[in-house]
């Protein structure tokens, strides 16, 4: 790490702080049920989760005037860490931060905080159609929850194993076939 990177994550770390004594001010509960909903739709909106042979990664990037949405999401759902992303070569890019997890022992927090409020496309990843059944392709909770996802994922043709989904696959009408 060079010495921009450590002034980078020195301004950060004081940037986060002030976004905690807002959201404190403000009357926010960690982890309270209002904050996991508000955390779902965030996540819904911006995150993205997908799973691959050499590990997981569960992650939002904000541009850092937004960083307070980071703080508030990773107080929602009780894990997570906060980094400044390295400067864009667009001169007039702003800066950006990214909260991000990599472990499926914390995508499995976040499931259990925000799950039951998710879109069922990022709990069961987008919709593919195979052999009159939706199934989820390398994206979504129901992937990266997989014991173990990583023999899933080395298949030729990877697909869940039964009862993997964590939203009941949809049965597509012969109708929708055609």
């Amino acid at each position: 790490m060079d010495e921009q990177d450590s002034e980078r994550n020195k301004l950060l770390a004081e940037q986060v702080q002030d976004c905690q004594r807002v959201l404190n001010e403000q009357g926010r509960v960690r982890g309270s049920r209002d904050e996991r909903i508000w955390a779902a739709g965030f996540f819904d909106g911006e995150g993205y989760v997908s799973a691959f042979e050499a590990g997981i990664t569960c992650e939002i990037d904000q541009i850092q005037e937004d960083l307070i949405n980071l703080v508030r999401f990773r107080d929602a759902v009780g894990v997570g860490k906060i980094t400044a992303l390295k400067a864009r070569s667009n001169e007039n890019a702003r800066p950006a931060c990214r909260w991000r997890i990599t472990s499926q022992a914390e995508a499995q927090t976040v499931y259990d905080a925000i799950g039951e409020f998710l879109n069922p496309a990022k709990k069961n990843g987008r919709r593919v159609h195979k052999e009159g059944v939706l199934n989820p392709p390398a994206d979504g909770f129901a992937r990266v929850l997989a014991a173990p996802y990583k023999a899933i994922l080395s298949r030729k043709e990877p697909a869940l194993p039964a009862g993997a989904f964590l939203h009941e696959p949809v049965a597509m009408e012969k109708a929708d076939q055609a």
